[in-house]
C-alpha cells in the first residue's frame, strides 16, 4: 500500500466516524417545538403547549391529552363567561333597584300631595260671601304692637300659620263674628287661592263694613301692591278651633 492510498483510507474512516456520531446524536436529542411531532421510526409522540409537556407513546394517549387541554380551555372560557355574567346582573340589578326607589319616592310624593289635596278639598263650606278684601302689614299705621290681636307675633314678616288639619294657611283679620281660628277659602283672588286663618281684627272689617277681611302681607308696602280685590268670594270651612 503506498502513501496515496493511506492517506484516503485514514479520511474515509474519519468521515465514516463523524457520521455515526451524528446519527446518534439526532435520535437521542427530544425535538422541543410548541406543536405535535411524530417519530416514525420509534413511534412516539410530543407534545408542547402552553398548559403542558408530555411524552405520548400512542395515539389514543394524544388525543387525551388534546383533549384535556380543550377542556381546560373550555373551563377557563366558561368560568370567564360566568363572571361576565354575574358583573352584568349586578349591574342590572342595581338599576332595578334605582328604578324601584324612584318610583317609591314618586308613589310616597303623590301621596302626600293627594293627602294634602284630601284633606282642603273634603270640606264642608258653613257660609259662601262675596265681597272685597284688603291687605295690611306689621307695621302698617296704627300698628304698634306687632302681634295680632289674637296675640301671635308678627313682627318678622311671619304670615302663615301652621295649623294641625289644613296645614300651612295665611293669616287673615275678620270681626268678630268669626272667632279666632276660622279657617277661610279665598277663590279667584289674583287668580290664586288661598287657604287663611282667622287670628286678627280690623276697625273696618266685617260684613256691611269696607272689607270683609283683611290679610296680612310681609310688609305694608307689599300689602299696598296687592291686597285690595273686590267681587272676591269667601268660604268659612271652619268655626273657630
Amino acid at each position: 500500500m503506498n502513501k496515496k492510498n493511506c492517506i484516503i483510507y485514514f479520511i474515509d474512516f474519519i468521515l465514516v466516524v463523524l457520521i455515526i456520531i451524528n446519527l446518534v446524536n439526532y435520535i437521542n436529542v427530544k425535538p422541543s417545538c410548541k406543536s405535535i411531532i411524530i417519530n416514525n421510526q420509534y413511534n412516539d409522540y410530543y407534545l408542547s403547549s402552553n398548559y403542558l409537556e408530555k411524552k405520548v407513546d400512542t395515539v389514543e394517549d394524544y388525543a387525551e391529552v388534546t383533549e384535556d387541554i380543550s377542556t381546560e380551555i373550555v373551563d377557563k372560557n366558561y368560568n370567564n363567561q360566568v363572571v361576565t355574567e354575574k358583573k352584568q346582573e349586578v349591574v342590572e340589578k342595581k338599576e332595578i333597584e334605582s328604578k324601584n326607589n324612584e318610583k317609591k319616592e314618586t308613589i310616597v310624593t303623590d301621596e302626600n300631595e293627594e293627602k294634602n289635596n284630601t284633606s282642603n278639598n273634603n270640606y264642608n263650606v258653613i257660609e259662601t260671601l262675596i265681597g272685597k278684601i284688603s291687605g295690611y302689614g306689621p307695621d302698617c299705621y296704627g300698628c304698634t304692637s306687632n302681634k295680632t290681636s289674637s296675640g301671635r307675633y308678627i313682627g318678622d314678616g311671619q304670615i302663615y300659620y301652621e295649623d294641625k288639619t289644613f296645614g300651612k294657611v295665611r293669616i287673615v283679620s275678620a270681626d268678630k263674628k268669626y272667632p279666632y281660628g276660622t279657617i277661610v277659602r279665598i277663590i279667584n283672588y289674583y287668580d290664586e287661592e288661598v287657604y287663611a286663618i282667622v287670628l286678627d281684627r280690623g276697625g273696618d272689617i266685617g260684613t256691611n263694613k269696607k272689607f270683609m277681611f283683611d290679610l296680612l302681607f310681609e310688609s305694608e308696602k307689599e300689602a299696598i301692591k296687592k291686597g285690595s280685590k273686590s267681587n272676591v268670594k269667601f268660604e268659612i270651612l271652619r268655626l273657630g278651633y
